[in-house]
């Protein structure tokens, strides 16, 4: 009923379902991150200015954004790759950290345009580490799941 509900919702079925629930949350959320990405430094100073502790808060803020910001886009990409039938897992994994590294370069290239920002090789790495962090969280949830969805020989042996 809820499968029923949904389509009925989207509209004209399965290519409209996957495009709202698959691409439209990877796409948004590289629109955050690329709207982070546009504040100028000016800007981030002045917000850094305004918190207590600030040099302690933005030196840890700044790493630990990056992480979570591109373990979001990996999970999000590899949602994506996996509702695509013909691809296996290794390609699914293998794609969504290939696509979240290269929007992490795309995004230091942008930053080379906005005033007072660059291009960083240590933003580079750790947008990369969050991905890899990411994939091997969902890839983790993945086998949990399979592996709970798999019946073991001695449940069945009990049940005879």
């Amino acid at each position: 009923m809820f499968a029923a509900r949904r389509l009925y919702v989207v509209g004209c079925g399965g290519h409209a379902r996957k495009l709202v629930f698959y691409w439209l949350p990877a796409l948004a959320w590289m629109s955050v991150i690329f709207a982070f990405s546009s504040l100028p430094r000016a800007t981030l100073q002045a917000t850094q200015l305004e918190m207590p502790g600030h040099q302690v808060y933005w030196e840890l803020l700044g790493p630990i954004a990056h992480i979570v910001e591109f373990a979001v886009l990996a999970a999000l990409l590899y949602r994506l790759l996996a509702s695509y039938p013909g691809l296996s897992g290794r390609y699914v994994l293998g794609g969504a950290f290939a696509l979240t590294v290269l929007y992490g370069l795309t995004d230091e290239l942008h930053q080379y345009f906005v005033p007072g920002r660059n291009i960083s090789g240590v933003d580079l790495g750790l947008d990369t580490l969050g991905a890899l962090l990411g994939l091997l969280l969902v890839d983790g949830i993945v086998r949990i799941y399979a592996m709970s969805r798999t019946p073991r020989p001695d449940k069945e042996r009990a049940a005879v």
